[in-house]
């Protein structure tokens, strides 16, 4: 064998364990999901703000542009 079929050998084996690596991880995230929620994990409720609904120069909503009349 010559050094270059060596070296193609070797990142096809690093290419392989990247893959690897990948698919458990796909398979440990599918896994966690078939795990039964907390039993107070309905309870749990997250508020967000939401900002930026008006524009802060004009005091005027920025969904909608004001026509000329």
């Amino acid at each position: 064998m010559t050094e270059r079929e060596i070296e193609i050998i070797d990142e096809s084996i690093a290419a392989y364990q990247r893959m690897i690596k990948y698919f458990q991880k796909q398979i440990n995230s599918l896994e966690s999901k078939k795990i039964e929620p907390c039993c107070f994990e309905d309870k749990i409720k997250f508020r967000f703000k939401i900002g930026g609904t008006n524009d802060k120069k004009t005091k005027r909503p920025t969904g909608k542009r004001q026509t000329k009349d």
